[in-house]
């Protein structure tokens, strides 16, 4: 059996190599897979290497031999930032013997650089091994004075958010200082703040803003911005107004007013449905305000103006108003009459707005019903004055032509046999009048309106 000899133990440093010589044969084969007696091996653990050995005989026999790993970690520490002319000291771990590139072999050194300096040191620790490590050292000044804030110098109080900005300046803090504290809520990004405005707020608002390192701090100048009053026109929320009624707006307090209907004054009148805007003026400063007026009618119409029945009546107002309130107190929808005279009646609506009717109950027997055969028109219906009565069926008597107020006043008084008949009302007010045509102790009526 032969003699084998792998060699004694070995240590190395990490990254370095080492060669293991084994003797005592003809035939090697190592467990790294080589074939020879002679290998070189840079493990970066520690390693067991064994070596199979044979003689001429075929004989064989095994050795081992370690080959231990030594490492070193260097560390100098964090980079460092001082002010220009100041110091800094600089400590390094890692092994037992120290070199710096400033020249020092110590651990602990005190630099103080006039700029960016990178230091550099190589530790020495167990079976020699070597590791280096650097650290960097900036020097700061004082910052530079920041420029003064860019941005807007006069604003109208109703106005919103603005943006101001400075330059950059590397490896500083920014402070911005808004004053007054009423000027509203300031939100700070960098070299840049939004303002947001108190709309309350009038007058003049300084902004500057600091630049800070850890060797101090420089400061812009201060931008002013004046705050002008704004009007806040106020004219309501959209509402509703009755036809032929109008709705008094009021902008308030301005220097001046535009109106989407013309008007320039702070109050104006609105009698149609639409959308009216009114822009308010104080200065250069402006604001607008809009509302939607719609129109509401309460329209009350029987259908006719006379019922001539031998029996009571119905008289029914119509659904879909709020109230009702007929010319006996009564308040329902629906009145039963029978006794013969004027019934009225007023309703309202949900948004206030009143009509009235009229209609003229006649009680008559059967036989008197029998003999009611007079028809007639009025045109035309309203009318500026002038209208026209047209009786359409045949005349047998004489007819007695009524016009009364809407008081029931008597204003005009006609007897005729004619079936056309021409009158004239114009030196009469607007409003609501009663054609009443008599014929045989019967009569009807008919309802005209006077622009």
């Amino acid at each position: 059996m032969p003699t084998v000899n792998a060699g004694s133990d070995e240590d190395i440093c990490i990254g370095e190599s080492v060669i293991l010589t084994a003797t005592g044969g003809d035939d090697y084969e190592w467990s790294s897979g080589q074939l020879v007696n002679v290998i070189t091996v840079s493990p970066t653990v520690d390693t067991e290497y064994i070596v199979t050995v044979n003689d001429i005989w075929m004989c064989e026999n095994t050795d081992t031999v370690n080959v231990n790993v030594f490492e070193v970690f260097a560390d100098a520490g964090t980079d460092e930032e001082i002010c220009i002319g100041g110091s800094v000291t600089l400590t390094a771990t890692g092994g037992t013997g120290y070199e710096w590139s400033t020249g020092d072999f110590v651990d602990v050194i005190t630099v103080s650089p006039t700029a960016d300096t990178e230091y550099i040191v190589t530790v020495t620790g167990v079976n020699m091994c070597t590791d280096t490590d650097t650290v960097w050292v900036i020097v700061l000044d004082v910052p530079s004075v920041p420029d003064m804030p860019n941005g807007i110098t006069e604003r109208c109080q109703a106005d919103g958010t603005d943006i101001f900005t400075t330059n950059t300046i590397e490896d500083v803090s920014y402070n911005w200082v808004v004053y007054p504290i009423e000027t509203g809520m300031s939100t700070p990004t960098d070299n840049s703040l939004s303002v947001d405005w108190d709309m309350a707020f009038i007058g003049e608002t300084g902004i500057y803003v600091e630049a800070t390192n850890i060797c101090g701090f420089s400061r812009s100048d201060t931008l002013l911005i004046q705050t002008n009053t704004s009007p806040f026109p106020n004219i309501g929320n959209d509402t509703t107004i009755c036809v032929d009624n109008c709705l008094s707006l009021d902008a308030g307090i301005a220097d001046s007013w535009t109106w989407s209907n013309g008007a320039d004054t702070q109050t104006t009148e609105v009698c149609v449905e639409g959308s009216i805007t009114v822009e308010s003026f104080i200065g250069t400063c402006s604001n607008t305000d809009e509302i939607y007026v719609s129109l509401s009618e309460a329209d009350v119409e029987f259908g006719q103006d006379t019922i001539h029945s031998d029996a009571p009546v119905t008289l029914d107002a119509g659904p879909g108003f709020s109230e009702y309130l007929w010319n006996d107190d009564s308040t329902e929808q629906t009145l039963e009459v029978s006794n013969s005279g004027w019934y009225y009646v007023t309703v309202t609506n949900e948004f206030g707005c009143t009509d009235t009717d009229s209609i003229y109950y006649d009680f008559v027997s059967e036989i008197e019903m029998s003999e009611m055969q007079m028809e007639f028109t009025v045109y035309p219906n309203p009318t500026n004055g002038k209208f026209v009565i047209e009786i359409s069926n045949t005349l047998e008597s004489n007819l007695q032509i009524d016009i009364l107020n809407s008081l029931g006043q008597h204003i005009r008084k006609v007897e005729t046999q004619d079936s056309f008949i021409e009158l004239d009302i114009s030196e009469y007010e607007s409003g609501l009048y009663f054609v009443r045509v008599w014929q045989n102790d019967h009569f009807e009526v008919l309802k005209l309106t006077k622009k």
